[in-house]
């Protein structure tokens, strides 16, 4: 995936510049002593991983002779390779959370098969797969959400009466996980329903506490900045569009049903077995409703009735719980729809399965049939890993390969003009566009522009404002006057942009057209009304 995926400056798809770059330059924005000014997921624990990472790559390439140059100077001359790194790292991430939960798994159900079909949930969907290496919130929520199912493998894979198999280490190390979860991405909220899993009110407590203690710890590096993040959750929850935009409401509601077919759609096979698991959970309310009204008026079996009671709901405690979580995102996506935004519940799916085949005490089939099940669930899986990693691979191929036609394109086309003057905008498909858009909430890089593209500037499409490297962000009317300055300096001054209305004071010519962006000649800017 990598090899199709990189360079990240080709903006195309979900995998490009929007926003690996931005969390790149969030890290450098740490190593400057700031508090990242980009809070919208948060996302501070992988700012903070990335703020590592860059210290590490920088001192191994300056060690091999790659790098002379300043550390913040290298992020800028050569920011693919530290995005590279970062990937590497995460894929590594990956992998250890896969041993981890299949190791989890086996030792909790002896089966093999049962551990292989839970390590397989980051190639089952042809959206989630490329993540595995993909520089942003979503790969580290991936391996916090299958860490957090293995820790919670006791509590998730085993029956009886509360605290059996679950701990206070299986509490405090889930809590932790949930607390950096939510830190990473506010996405993440709906797994604490796994917690109650914990069966223990102690438990739970001991948990929570752990969380809360854990989170504050994610976010302390923009802890200046919470009264922000808490506005920017509270808008999103208050309006009905994405980002907060829209009318006044939590949900519309037609485009909330909608929403709901098209994640059914989606993910098939994780719907399917929530389904499953709720039918389950329907039976063991029938079966735990018919033992109490048998046990009723019985003075010599009553105490007995009450233990088989509370045994049949410590029983279902593992599917109310991945239930009640699996139900949460997918309101939560509903609300503010995006495929992504469910990678960090999928994996519940594949732990859900295991407990239906091997756990549930609700219809234990013969072993025969168990066995039957388990082969045929598995032979599923694999098939659905195969054509899902086929797609994924092809659908990068295709946007990456498209990406790059248009970059080609529109290089070949500025090679014909003699000094050329560059202005990008958001989403312009070059390198220095991709830096610009990442260095846009760090101000302070911007005075390290002139020595990197010197002839590259940067127009914001939403402040309608031009930046300037070595300068900074310019004011209104002083963007009209640097633009028609430049016009009337004689050399071609060339705009690379989608067709964004945004663009609408400038004077262009258009040069080339590709399906991505455009390449403009401009002639001039008109002055911003007064």
């Amino acid at each position: 995936f990598m090899s199709q995926m990189y360079p990240l400056f080709l903006n195309v798809g979900f995998f490009g510049q929007d926003p690996a770059y931005q969390y790149l330059f969030a890290g450098v924005d740490i190593l400057q002593g700031h508090a990242p000014v980009h809070t919208d997921h948060p996302g501070t624990p992988l700012q903070s991983l990335i703020a590592l990472m860059i210290l590490i790559a920088w001192g191994a390439l300056t060690v091999l002779g790659r790098t002379e140059a300043q550390i913040f100077e290298s992020v800028l001359s050569m920011p693919e390779t530290y995005l590279a790194s970062i990937s590497i790292v995460v894929l590594v991430l990956g992998a250890v959370a896969a041993y981890f939960i299949g190791q989890r798994v086996y030792q909790f159900t002896n089966s093999v098969v049962a551990a292989i079909s839970c390590q397989l949930g980051p190639l089952l969907f042809a959206l989630v797969s490329p993540y595995m290496v993909y520089p942003t919130p979503e790969a580290v929520l991936q391996c916090i959400s299958i860490g957090l199912l293995a820790v919670l493998a006791p509590a998730l894979l085993t029956n009886g009466i509360a605290n059996r198999g679950a701990t206070n280490k299986t509490a405090i190390c889930a809590g932790v996980l949930c607390g950096l979860g939510v830190a990473v991405k506010i996405t993440f909220l709906p797994m604490l329903g796994l917690l109650i899993s914990l069966r223990s009110f102690r438990l739970i407590a001991t948990a929570v506490s752990a969380m809360v203690l854990a989170w504050l710890v994610g976010v302390l590096p923009i802890f200046s900045r919470l009264p922000v993040m808490f506005a920017w959750f509270y808008q999103v929850l208050t309006h009905t569009q994405l980002h907060g935009q829209g009318d006044q409401a939590v949900f519309a509601w037609q485009q909330f049903i909608q929403n709901i077919k098209y994640l059914q759609g989606m993910f098939p096979l994780f719907y399917a077995v929530m389904i499953v698991l709720a039918l389950c959970l329907g039976c063991g309310c029938v079966l735990m409703a018919s033992t109490a009204f048998r046990m009723r008026g019985d003075r010599h079996s009553s105490q007995r009735g009450v233990t088989e009671y509370q045994l049949r709901t410590a029983d279902l405690m593992p599917a109310i719980s991945m239930v009640l979580a699996g139900g949460a995102q997918t309101i939560m996506v509903a609300k503010h729809p995006g495929p992504t935004y469910m990678i960090g519940v999928l994996p519940i799916m594949l732990v859900g399965a295991v407990w239906l085949i091997y756990a549930q005490r609700i219809w234990v089939p013969p072993k025969p049939l168990r066995q039957i099940i388990s082969i045929a669930w598995v032979t599923l899986l694999f098939f659905t890993v195969v054509t899902s990693s086929i797609a994924g691979f092809r659908t990068i191929q295709a946007i990456h390969g498209e990406g790059y036609q248009s970059y080609k394109a529109i290089k070949n086309q500025i090679d014909h003009f003699q000094s050329p003057i560059l202005i990008g905008t958001f989403n312009c498909n070059l390198p220095e566009c991709a830096l610009w858009f990442g260095l846009l909430l760090v101000p302070e890089m911007d005075l390290k522009m002139d020595r990197i593209t010197p002839d590259f500037y940067h127009f914001d499409i939403f402040s309608r404002k031009l930046h300037l490297p070595g300068v900074g962000e310019l004011s209104a009317a002083d963007t009209a006057k640097t633009v028609n300055q430049l016009v009337q300096s004689g050399r071609p001054v060339l705009l690379i942009s989608p067709p964004y209305e945004h663009l609408a004071q400038f004077t262009l010519q258009k040069l080339l057209e590709t399906p991505i962006q455009n390449l403009y000649r401009v002639t001039g800017f008109e002055q911003p009304n007064q």
